[in-house]
């Protein structure tokens, strides 16, 4: 079977990037993402989260590498050792906007040259608005999350472990599931969406918080999941973020703060 490498960086795995995807299955080969797993700060989606996402969207295979380890290769180079020796492929697939080689050299004009057989994909827009990955960490962080989440082609999704909080949220009678955020932090405030736990889906708040109620600390996601019980103190969870409800603001007491949040989960069910 013939190979088609589809090149990238990824982040958010978009429908832009799902294009790609696309592109790459009508040429009938098996689907090869190339990539980078190197951080840049503010990503939107960690690299084991991409790859599952890659994955699920049309790659039989993601194959990626530390970009220190590739930024020194000429455009020529690249092809040579990494699309002909390391992927094997007959194909290639990238953006109309996609850049490699040293010092961003080459583009998609060139990877055509020196490759020959290449689908270059044109911009994709959302509701008239180019796509791309730095466009949507501005939304996410401006609290345009259903914006967001319309260029992604799926919520924003939270992933880490469940730390132990100051239980404040279950004095309330509201228990959170409290995760450290790294990545793109959305802006602090109230968020809609859900929580799968052992394959059950429940309809959930999140808040953005430094905690200004209680205490300053660092940002943070605090998740009710609504009829869950039970602990995940110690799990890695997946939180989707679908919609934005309310910035985050000081209450005066904690009675207040409950009746707040009451009105949030009104509104998520």
């Amino acid at each position: 079977m013939s190979i088609t490498a589809v090149l990238g960086n990824f982040d958010g795995v978009h429908i832009g990037h799902r294009e790609l995807l696309r592109t790459a299955r009508e040429t009938g080969g098996r689907v090869v993402v190339f990539t980078f797993d190197t951080l840049s700060p503010g990503y939107i989606t960690s690299p084991e989260l991409r790859r599952e996402l890659l994955l699920l969207y049309g790659a039989d295979e993601v194959v990626t590498r530390p970009f220190e380890a590739v930024r020194t290769l000429s455009p020529d180079e690249f092809v040579k050792e990494i699309l002909i020796s390391e992927l094997g492929a007959d194909v290639a697939v990238c953006g109309y906007n996609y850049r490699f080689g040293f010092g961003r050299e080459g583009d998609a004009q060139t990877l055509s040259e020196l490759f020959g057989s290449v689908r270059v994909v044109p911009e994709v827009k959302y509701r008239g608005f180019p796509i791309s990955s730095t466009e949507i960490r501005s939304l996410i962080s401006s609290g345009k999350m259903k914006k967001a989440v319309g260029m992604l082609g799926h919520p924003f999704i939270i992933r880490g472990g469940v730390a132990d909080g100051r239980h404040v949220g279950g004095r309330l009678g509201f228990p959170t599931a409290n995760q450290r955020l790294d990545g793109v932090v959305p802006l602090p405030g109230a968020y809609a969406g859900y929580t799968v736990v052992d394959g059950v889906r429940y309809p959930s708040l999140t808040g953005i918080s430094a905690t200004p109620t209680v205490e300053k600390t660092p940002v943070h996601a605090e998740t009710y999941i609504k009829g869950f019980t039970g602990s995940l103190y110690g799990r890695t969870v997946d939180v989707f973020l679908t919609g934005f409800l309310r910035k985050e603001k000081k209450f005066g007491s904690q009675e207040k703060l409950k009746e707040q949040l009451e009105r949030d989960i009104m509104r998520i069910c």
